[in-house]
């Protein structure tokens, strides 16, 4: 028997094969026997079906699946029906599904879809990565340089997410995948961006599943006040701590005294690993993102980012990690983020201002440092390497991509196209079209009236 159907116990030919009697798929019968019958082979929205169960965590189940319609391999998580509780709540889980699925960055593992069938199964269908978690890399591989390695990709994904108002408060290293890309072994893989927030309309339990996960959760997630950016910059401190000591910085197996260290105990100081060694920078910068109060650590990812590339192990030289093309592609990332948030604070600082908010006004933003930047659908161009930007707001969003040696502003949704230049050379031009324009129109009269004077003749 090479497969069988969970439904109706009919033998397929092969595993995936859909049954002709009740329209679910064969699944191998090992694991017909696990007892997972309601999820394995049944189509999830007419699209998906889990076919083999490989995890399980606090939040759920996860499964290997495919995308019924171009058999792509995807991994299905199933929440626990703990965190599904009542209509509210799964309304809510449909709602933040959507935002978080917004969230594409080469270092988040992207949600694809999700959706609620018969009213009380949850599922989240994501990209299948293969990798081991963070928490299973051997000793023998880290060293400081691994660490701002795995620190600068995290950072590069928290600076998008964040960009998008979603935080992931659950950040652990059970929650972070190294896998190879992009000619790099250790290429991070974020899992569950804003899981946590999908389900914390369930009221926090101290079994370690609601709201974060108490070994690595920040002071104000423990006490149930609002989250920040600031809230997953401890939770990276937590991880951080970890790998450089082996253990997160309060170990004890209470998650309810854990939690409560987290918002009054001292962080103990790193007894480092024997085959780590970080510069004193770079422990401050780990004690830093574990500051209790929000305001003491990094307010954003980019000002954790600029913090990182101070470090010596940043700068360190050699073939261990972060290897050199990764590093130009990751830097290129940080910036093209950090460009956005200027312009978006430039735009936000002018519109906020005492005057006219119906002028028009310039902002300029510096883009120094940027050449060859990742833009949307990784297209690459160059950009002036000096100078100033100039980006004129409207009554919408803007973009900012560059064209012939000047940065054009596209104001959406209207598309309305405005040239900044730095010397101002653009307006002359525009000027010139419609002299150029006024011209032919004028032209084009008296040709009328030449040939109505003749029919008149």
């Amino acid at each position: 028997m090479v497969a069988i159907c969970p439904k109706c116990h009919s033998e397929l030919a092969e595993v995936g094969q859909r049954c002709a009697n009740d329209g679910w798929f064969g699944i191998a019968p090992e694991e017909l026997a696990s007892g997972n019958n309601n999820i394995l082979g049944r189509p999830l929205g007419g699209s998906f079906v889990a076919l083999r169960k490989i995890g399980q965590g606090g939040m759920g189940t996860v499964y290997e699946g495919r995308q019924i319609q171009i058999n792509r391999v995807v991994a299905i998580k199933v929440l626990s029906k703990l965190h599904i509780t009542d209509d509210q709540i799964l309304a809510r889980f449909e709602r933040e599904a959507k935002s978080v699925a917004r969230v594409i960055h080469p270092n988040v593992v992207q949600l694809i879809d999700s959706g609620i069938e018969d009213g009380d199964i949850a599922y989240i269908v994501m990209e299948y990565v293969q990798g081991i978690e963070l928490s299973n890399i051997p000793g023998s591989e880290l060293s400081g340089q691994f660490i701002v390695h795995i620190a600068h990709q995290v950072l590069n994904a928290l600076s998008e997410a964040h960009e998008m108002n979603v935080i992931h408060r659950d950040l652990k290293p059970d929650n972070i995948m190294i896998t190879q890309e992009a000619g790099d072994n250790h290429f991070v893989k974020i899992l569950d961006f804003g899981l946590a927030a999908l389900t914390d309309g369930a009221k926090i339990t101290f079994s370690g599943q609601a709201l974060g996960t108490p070994w690595y959760m920040s002071p104000e997630q423990a006490t149930a006040s609002p989250v920040t950016q600031a809230s997953d910059i401890y939770s990276l401190g937590c991880v951080l701590y970890e790998l450089a000591t082996s253990k997160p910085p309060f170990p004890g197996n209470r998650p309810y005294n854990v939690m409560m260290q987290h918002v009054n105990a001292q962080v103990p100081m790193l007894v480092l690993r024997p085959e780590v060694e970080l510069s004193s920078e770079m422990i401050a910068f780990i004690l830093k993102c574990l500051e209790k109060s929000p305001r003491d650590r990094y307010q954003t990812a980019n000002e954790a980012l600029q913090a990182l590339h101070q470090l010596p192990e940043w700068a360190a030289d050699g073939t261990s990690d972060p290897s050199v093309s990764l590093r130009i592609s990751m830097n290129q990332l940080s910036e093209m983020s950090q460009v956005r948030s200027d312009v978006i604070s430039g735009i936000s600082a002018t519109l906020d201002s005492n005057e006219n908010p119906t002028l028009r006004r310039s902002v300029d933003i510096p883009v120094s440092r940027i050449q060859h930047t990742i833009l949307a659908g990784n297209e690459r161009d160059d950009i002036s390497s000096s100078g100033q930007m100039r980006c004129i707001p409207s009554s919408s969003q803007m973009r900012c991509v560059p064209s012939s040696g000047q940065m054009r502003c596209i104001s959406e949704p209207e598309n309305e196209i405005i040239s900044a230049n730095q010397d101002d050379s653009a307006q002359g031009g525009i000027a010139n079209y419609r002299l150029l324009i006024i011209g032919f129109i004028v032209f084009g009269i008296l040709i009328v009236l030449a040939i109505i004077f003749a029919f008149l003749e």
